[in-house]
């Protein structure tokens, strides 16, 4: 954009934002009635809070504790005819202890309002660390924060894939300025969301970035130490138990629908995009085909390291973009609200000069209007994870250009 035009520009992003987050706000008030009374997925962290204050946190990974606890605030329980339950980390719980104290809808509140400002923090490191959108006013930056879905919809779920966001975008602009112990020590704070992080992590130690790694391994070393404090060794023992069980007990709702698959169609990563659309197909022939699906999205994702990292700030932006969109494809589970770390990612793709296709892949994964239209009136995502492979593949293709453009 130049001269004249730039205020255009602004003008007519402004008001798209500013009607998506009147949008947001109808949607919001639609969902008061069930945020009342315990449905969001902050009641998992306000449960284990309550069991760890309790000196129970050795029951931490056990469905009638966990059940109890819930019912005894959440009326959600008996609409729904489940519990949610708490299978995130040991420390995680930690987090939430202060929150504890206070009623359920105000600890609600008060963690809303937490992420509410990683979403401000995130949009202004973004910012800081990006030359295109150093030209944006800070309002503009962050108003864009908030119109993506994603990043809407963890906030009204008290959700904690916020924090994972900021821990990428704080470890991509340690790692920008040649801090790699630092970006380390930062994506080592988003294993609240361990299947978010770990294929990301592999990539590095397959790209021999030892002091990432070793940032990393500090902090799942500090930790492992809260883990034990907050449920001491037994409850260690069985969270991996705890994880197996909640991801296969009938008696939660969205288990129950796994024979029909039709839970998986709202999972966008490959494993989503799998299992709702080849209906009738063996479940041992999918499973293989995630399996090399998922091996082959990560061995491009350590080309396109190799190829850009070492490349100047524009080679390292669109290998980082690259390495987040499939660490997000390969995880084991990635929801509506997990996609909000692509928000970085199209911050990094979208600094520079984006090639159309990359344009149009951001339109679509920033349209809000079309995740709604998705959500509740297809009931089928899949779109978006089609959205991000091309995305992906076209970063990789744009990568291969750079390389190839310095070494000829």
């Amino acid at each position: 954009m130049h001269g004249a035009s730039k205020p255009k520009y602004r003008l007519y992003l402004t008001a798209y934002l500013a009607a998506v987050l009147v949008l947001y706000a109808a949607v919001f008030r639609l969902e008061w009635g069930a945020i009342k009374i315990g449905f969001p997925d902050f009641s998992i962290f306000y449960t284990a809070a309550r069991i760890v204050a309790s000196g129970q946190g050795s029951q931490l990974y056990s469905d009638h504790l966990q059940e109890s606890v819930q019912r005894s605030f959440s009326p959600a329980v008996a609409v729904r005819g489940s519990m949610l339950p708490y299978y995130h980390p040991p420390f995680e719980a930690l987090l939430f202890l202060p929150l504890q104290y206070l009623p359920y809808l105000g600890a609600y509140a008060v963690w809303f309002a937490i992420n509410a400002a990683a979403v401000v923090a995130a949009c202004l490191v973004m910012r800081r660390n990006l030359p295109l959108l150093a030209a944006w006013p800070r309002w503009l930056c962050v108003l864009a924060g908030f119109a993506y879905l994603p990043v809407f919809i963890a906030l009204v779920q008290g959700q904690d894939s916020i924090l994972v966001l900021l821990s990428y975008t704080l470890a991509f602009a340690a790692m920008r300025h040649d801090r790699d112990f630092a970006a380390g020590a930062w994506l080592g704070l988003g294993l609240v969301k361990y299947h978010l992080i770990l294929p990301f992590v592999l990539v590095l130690v397959l790209a021999r970035r030892g002091k990432c790694l070793a940032g990393i391994l500090t902090v799942a070393a500090v930790l492992a130490v809260l883990s034990w404090m907050a449920v001491g060794w037994r409850g260690l023992l069985s969270y991996p138990g705890y994880v197996w069980h909640s991801e296969h007990s009938q008696k939660y709702a969205w288990n129950a629908l796994q024979g029909a698959r039709s839970d998986l169609s709202l999972v966008t990563n490959l494993k989503g995009l799998l299992f709702s659309t080849l209906h009738g197909t063996d479940l041992a022939v999918i499973r293989v085909l995630l399996v090399i699906l998922s091996f082959a999205v990560l061995t491009l994702a350590y080309r396109g390291w190799k190829q850009g990292a070492r490349r100047g700030p524009r080679g390292l932006q669109l290998a980082f973009a690259a390495l987040v969109i499939a660490t997000v494809l390969v995880s084991y589970h990635t929801f509506t609200q997990d996609l909000s770390l692509i928000l970085l990612a199209m911050a990094l793709t979208l600094d520079g000069h984006p090639r159309p296709t990359l344009l149009l892949c951001i339109a679509v994964l920033f349209c809000g209007p079309l995740y709604l239209v998705l959500i509740t009136r297809v009931g089928n995502l899949q779109l978006i994870t089609m959205t991000l492979l091309v995305m992906f593949a076209t970063i990789l293709v744009r990568l291969r250009s750079l390389a190839f453009s310095e070494t000829g």
